[in-house]
């Protein structure tokens, strides 16, 4: 599989989180996610607690409006934003439940 962002830079094997597999780009720092390993491994961990603190190197990408392709089918991914009070977003694919996040933290368990 090829990263999304790049378009060149084949996908790695990595985790965000024990237990979490992910794709991961080794360019970009992005990393393609299933949506049911994250179900999965939600189910088997405690949640996280939230914090008000946020990491200061956390940044939009300008490319932030471009829409990108799914590593996994080819589809195009629907940008979806995490909350209200950032301008971060997820890409994901309806068709075949995969995530793309780009240069993925800490994930909190919370049901999608």
């Amino acid at each position: 599989m090829k990263c999304p962002k790049c378009r060149t830079t084949d996908l790695k094997p990595t985790k965000i989180e024990d237990g979490l597999p992910v794709m991961g780009c080794p360019g970009c720092d992005g990393a393609s996610l299933s949506l049911l390993y994250y179900r999965d491994w939600a189910e088997r961990n405690e949640p996280v607690e939230q914090s008000d603190h946020f990491d200061a190197d956390v940044t939009v990408e300008n490319d932030a409006k471009t829409a990108l392709s799914c590593p996994k089918c080819s589809k195009l991914m629907t940008k979806y934003s995490v909350s209200s009070e950032h301008k971060n977003r997820i890409d994901l694919c309806g068709f075949c439940d995969e995530a793309w996040l780009r240069k993925p933290l800490k994930v909190a368990t919370h049901s999608m």
